[in-house]
């Protein structure tokens, strides 16, 4: 699926996974972080990737565990179970219900209702990524967020 967000034109990186013994493949004997952080520097200012260059990070495994999507034209509404998200989304598509128009809906691996919808958005557009009424979602408009079809830590 990430060659869907490239050629869309969205700029994606690759992800840490782990090693044989579940430690996160950056080396940080303490990092918890797997699955969910990129294995390149100032990923804030990935390039738009050659065809040589995308080749070289599929063969060398950059993807195999998953990638992050750049969000830059892009809101991606994130929302988390484990934080009170999937009530809150339906409060929010109550309050708004062009909300599940979302141009791509995904479900996250950390499971029970847990999800990424993303929405076009110009990129000078400024967001708030909490708020008080919709406690468990996020609204991103900035950053990264963990591609779909990417690993979780939890298996999924």
């Amino acid at each position: 699926m990430h060659n869907d967000f490239i050629d869309a034109g969205y700029k994606i990186f690759g992800l840490y996974g782990v090693d044989d013994q579940k430690n996160c493949e950056c080396g940080n004997p303490e990092c918890t972080a797997y699955f969910k952080h990129p294995r390149i520097s100032n990923w804030q200012h990935t390039p738009e990737w050659s065809e040589d260059q995308l080749d070289f990070m599929e063969e060398s495994g950059q993807f195999n565990t998953g990638y992050g999507v750049l969000v830059s034209g892009l809101l991606v509404i994130d929302v988390d179970a484990r934080n009170g998200g999937v009530e809150s989304y339906n409060r929010l598509a109550e309050d708004y219900p062009s909300i599940m128009g979302a141009g791509l809906i995904v479900n996250t691996g950390s499971g029970h209702g847990s999800m990424h919808l993303y929405f076009k958005c110009p990129t000078c557009t400024a967001m708030m990524q909490h708020h008080e009424k919709y406690p468990g979602i996020d609204f991103k408009s900035s950053g990264f967020v963990v591609g779909p079809e990417s690993m979780h830590a939890s298996g999924n």
